[in-house]
């Protein structure tokens, strides 16, 4: 990329702007943009534009990614599976009373393994109000309706025999016209 002056670069896929994560790498540097995806998955697939704007002017360019499948082999006799790997992290958030909340992960790495959900470290097991599915590599906790007393520290665990990832976040569940407070100290230590 060329200008003067030196272009702002922004990163759309399917019209929706982009940011570096775990994920997604973008960089700008001596006139080159780039968008490293680290491991590419099917839902990564759609138009991916670069538009690059400053003071006198936008240009873009697009690109559309198409991700193919490779089949899985079949583990060979003695062959070991790897450690399950979460690389799309859960991320702490204030929701509304009453809303539906949907947590999910991107686990990678392994062929075989186990998901659970927690909350506040215990086990949630799926019911109509608290449903687990999972789409290629994404898992999601789907809550129909979060309450107060669902507030606290949800964590995903995928785990198999050779290891296991967690990814956990903190819901902070807001009744209207009750103001946030902020943390305060029951007991103090003593000296």
């Amino acid at each position: 990329l060329k200008g003067d002056p030196d272009p702002q670069v922004t990163w759309l896929k399917n019209g929706k702007t982009l940011r570096s994560s775990d994920v997604v790498d973008l960089k700008y540097r001596n006139g080159l943009a780039t968008l490293n995806i680290a491991e590419v998955f099917p839902e990564d697939e759609g138009e991916y534009v670069c538009r690059a704007s400053n003071s006198l002017g936008t240009v873009e360019t697009k690109c559309k990614l198409t991700v193919t499948t490779l089949a899985t082999t079949p583990l060979k006799p003695g062959e070991k599976d790897s450690a399950p790997r979460i690389v799309s992290h859960l991320k702490s958030d204030f929701v509304k009373d009453g809303d539906p909340i949907v947590l999910s992960v991107r686990i990678i790495g392994a062929q075989k393994f186990d998901v659970i959900w927690l909350h506040n470290n215990k086990e949630i097991k799926p019911s109509k109000d608290f449903q687990y599915t999972n789409t290629a590599n994404i898992y999601k906790l789907n809550i129909a309706e979060i309450f107060p007393e669902d507030s606290g520290t949800y964590t995903c665990e995928a785990f198999n025999d050779q290891g296991e990832s967690f990814s956990s976040c903190t819901l902070t569940v807001l009744v209207p016209n009750e103001q946030p407070k902020s943390p305060v100290f029951k007991t103090f230590p003593r000296s």
